[in-house]
């Protein structure tokens, strides 16, 4: 009985149906599986709040100490060759010699959906690697840190391409000549392509924007291939051919303003949510660019950290329309509090969810002005790290957006007892789930009255790296907090 219905979970690796069936066989045999199937299966229904589905994993996380080595036991793989979800493992990551050795086993035992064999780098291992008979499941395939120049060839000639909806083939020795190589194959499902940290020039990008199999791709990263203006050039260009892109990563190339205005003036990025330009040299003028392109609006994800955007790039930003923003990341941008004051005082940001600041230049000024402005009104996760908020942290903890805090990131702020005993007495941060106060001069009394909060109930994650610890907070953190407190 037990093996038909695993059958079924293996035939059919996109239904909860098939998964809850064997999850209640297991339950009336007392076996603690079939809870952890239920627990993980209902932690990804998308109507559950924050803290249910933080409960939810909770338990799971519980289960898995438990159980785990038992789970694994009959694949013989290890807790860190592994990731469950919906009560399986779905995502390995495994050196090559040691799948070649146990594929048997955790192919008929798992509906794998990702694979990741590493250490499989030379041409013959990549061969036998893509020559596996694959579960129909597995739709997701990572290799990286290939020998050989012409081992994307290898990787493109095998049939396992033809059932992936995501490849990875980063750091794997491509130039032009293996995106030529890639545009010619049969890639027809593949939505999500990761081609980071390769040496694909523009005649590349071009040669990837023609593959007639490659118009359906939904993500496409191209991160540090040593593109700059003529390769954002190309990807503005190629835009056309996939109309369906809506996450595109450009990170770690040297592309400037200029390749940031031709993002901004290309028309066929109309259908883009996520756009990554991390460490990309763009200063105030690429980002008013971007700011003021109208076929960006519907932005709902840009990433521009480790850029010189300055005050000038955030006053761009708060003047312009890009109004779907939900995740806005300045991270070590010279912001300092008068682009932040800009971003506080900006209509734009009305649905702006996730926003992060780290090592911005900021002091408690422009801290305050963002905790307090009434025009950040869906704010939840506030990432401060590495700026001089010192005393400020004290009247943020009671300040309008506090109550609506999830995630608060704080690492290398200055802040001190006072600070944290702030914090802990705050009522308005009991929805609190993940609170990050590392490096921080935080003493005996500030840690024990963290551990003593009557507030912080739902904190799953409070890392306290590199504060004043003594041996007696640690133990009441521990108490309080058990796994969930880093001290």
């Amino acid at each position: 009985m037990e093996a038909a219905l695993l059958a079924d979970v293996l035939a059919n690796p996109a239904s909860d149906a098939t998964r809850l069936v064997l999850a209640d066989w297991w339950m009336q045999r007392g076996d603690p599986r079939g809870e952890f199937v239920i627990v993980q299966c209902e932690a990804e229904r998308a109507d559950l709040g924050d803290g249910v589905k933080a409960r939810m994993d909770e338990r799971a996380a519980e289960l898995l100490k438990q159980h785990q080595s038992d789970w694994l036991a009959p694949m013989e793989l290890a807790p860190d060759e592994v990731r469950w979800r919906r009560g399986f493992v779905e995502d390995l990551t495994i050196r090559w010699d040691r799948l070649q050795k146990i594929w048997q086993r955790v192919f008929a035992t798992t509906p794998l959906r990702h694979a990741h064999p590493h250490f499989c780098r030379k041409r013959d291992e990549i061969r036998a690697a893509c020559a596996l008979p694959w579960p129909s499941s597995l739709t997701s395939l990572k290799l990286n840190k290939a020998r050989d120049h012409d081992a994307v060839g290898v990787v493109t000639a095998s049939p396992i391409v033809l059932q992936l909806h995501a490849l990875e083939l980063s750091e794997y020795n491509i130039t032009d000549d293996g995106a030529r190589s890639l545009a010619a194959a049969d890639l027809r499902s593949l939505r999500e392509l990761d081609l980071g940290y390769n040496a694909i020039g523009p005649a590349g990008v071009a040669a990837l924007a023609s593959a007639p199999s490659l118009t359906g791709l939904t993500k496409l990263s191209l991160t540090r291939n040593g593109l700059g203006v003529a390769g954002a050039v190309a990807v503005a260009d190629g835009c056309a051919t996939m109309p369906a892109l809506a996450w595109l990563s450009l990170m770690s190339n040297p592309i400037g303003d200029g390749g940031a205005a031709a993002l901004a003036a290309c028309s066929h990025l109309a259908g883009l949510r996520e756009l990554l330009l991390l460490d990309t040299q763009i200063g105030a003028a690429g980002v008013a660019a971007l700011a003021g392109s109208a076929s960006l609006r519907r932005l709902s994800r840009l990433v521009l950290g480790g850029n010189q955007i300055g005050v000038e790039g955030a006053r761009a930003l708060a003047r312009s329309q890009l109004g779907e923003l939900r995740e806005l990341s300045l991270d070590n941008n010279p912001v300092t509090d008068d682009g932040a004051r800009a971003i506080a005082g900006s209509d734009t940001f009305a649905r702006l969810e996730h926003l992060s600041l780290n090592w911005t230049g900021l002091t408690g000024d422009g801290a305050l002005a963002l905790a307090r402005s009434p025009r950040l009104p869906a704010v939840s996760e506030l990432k401060l790290s590495g700026n001089a908020l010192g005393s400020a942290v004290a009247a943020i903890a009671q300040s309008p957006i506090a109550a609506r805090l999830r995630r608060f990131e704080l690492k290398e702020t200055g802040i001190d007892d006072d600070a944290a005993v702030a914090i802990a007495s705050s009522a308005d941060l009991a929805h609190l789930l993940m609170l990050d106060l590392s490096g921080n001069p935080v003493g005996e009394r500030g840690l024990l009255a963290l551990a003593a909060s009557p507030h912080l109930r739902e904190l799953v994650w409070l890392n306290l790296y590199a504060c004043q610890m003594t041996d007696r907070a640690r133990a009441a953190l521990r108490e309080r907090f058990g796994r969930h407190a880093v001290t």
